[in-house]
């Protein structure tokens, strides 16, 4: 999996990282005069909600009347970092948002997962034990956060755009889930296609940015649908194979999984092979929504490059 984290990662570099720094580095030749803390002060709260433009312009006002470049440069890190936070907030919360229903299915999948981690965490206290046992669920609960913020955050549009995004990547987040469901039932597929799953993560969020992006001829909406579907997908991924988990406590136990249960100490095979589980499945968590949206934004990208 960490071959497939990083090339997500180059993929995303490539495809939206590149881009956005020849955007960001044209705006800051177009912007008004002053140094560079200046330039890039008033770039970051030009676009601020009114709530809080009074806000940028003191900012823009005060580090006009600092002298020293070091303090300058120092003065203007603290107000970006605050205006990456309000401006946050306001893609978090905006109101007027579309898809309620989309919003409130994947928000509830999302406590969902966290009262299925957290019930093995009372099933099996062992997973606990130890400050990398807190440190996991500290992790588990974080990206489940951000999986919530990215669910506020993708339905603040009302648009047509919007909308096939959001029923189109829930489309394919379920077939995700269905892949790995597949495999994880019993005499329900052959194991030979035990690749199925991570083919399903591959394919279908390309598939469906691809679609989207043809149909309203725009790169963003395709590669929020692919997102979308990263979101469900993940979600679904993670409930089928730790339900599946906790039904057979951890099994079966192969040959490897017994050897490192007796060279780690533990003293509960159950619980070591539940959190082994448990660990790889936060990891889809993480990989699968990244790699949804690096293969979405390409396959979107060279769809409608608009």
């Amino acid at each position: 999996m960490g071959g497939l984290f990083l090339l997500a990662v180059l993929v995303l570099l490539i495809v939206r990282g590149l881009p956005a720094a020849r955007r960001l580095r044209a705006a800051l030749r177009r912007g008004a005069g002053g140094d560079l803390p200046a330039r890039l002060l008033a770039l970051a709260v030009a676009g601020l909600p009114p709530a809080q433009a009074e806000w940028g312009a003191a900012m823009c006002a005060e580090l006009a009347a600092v002298r020293s470049p070091r303090a300058r440069w120092s003065f203007a890190a603290g107000c970006l970092r605050v205006a990456f936070v309000l401006r946050l907030g306001a893609s978090v919360l905006a109101p007027g948002r579309g898809g309620r229903g989309v919003r409130s299915l994947v928000l509830a999948a999302v406590a969902a997962v966290l009262a299925l981690g957290l019930y093995g965490v009372v099933r099996y206290p062992a997973l606990c034990a130890g400050a990398a046992g807190w440190a996991a669920i500290a992790a588990f609960v974080a990206v489940l956060g951000v999986h919530a913020a990215c669910a506020l955050a993708l339905t603040r549009g009302g648009g047509r755009g919007h909308a096939l995004a959001r029923r189109s990547g829930v489309a394919g987040g379920a077939a995700i889930g269905a892949a790995w469901l597949a495999i994880v039932l019993p005499g329900a597929f052959p194991k030979e296609l035990v690749a199925l799953p991570l083919a399903a993560a591959l394919l279908v969020p390309a598939a469906v940015a691809t679609f989207v992006a043809r149909r309203t001829g725009h790169v963003r909406a395709g590669a929020d649908a692919a997102l979308w579907s990263g979101l469900v997908g993940s979600l679904l991924a993670f409930a089928v194979w730790v339900s599946a988990t906790y039904a057979s406590d951890g099994r079966p136990y192969d040959a490897q999984l017994v050897r490192d249960f007796r060279q780690s100490g533990a003293h509960d095979l159950a619980a070591y092979a539940v959190g082994d589980t448990l660990g790889a499945a936060l990891g889809l968590l993480v990989l699968v929504p990244l790699v949804a949206l690096a293969l979405g934004s390409l396959g979107a990208r060279l769809a409608a490059p608009r």
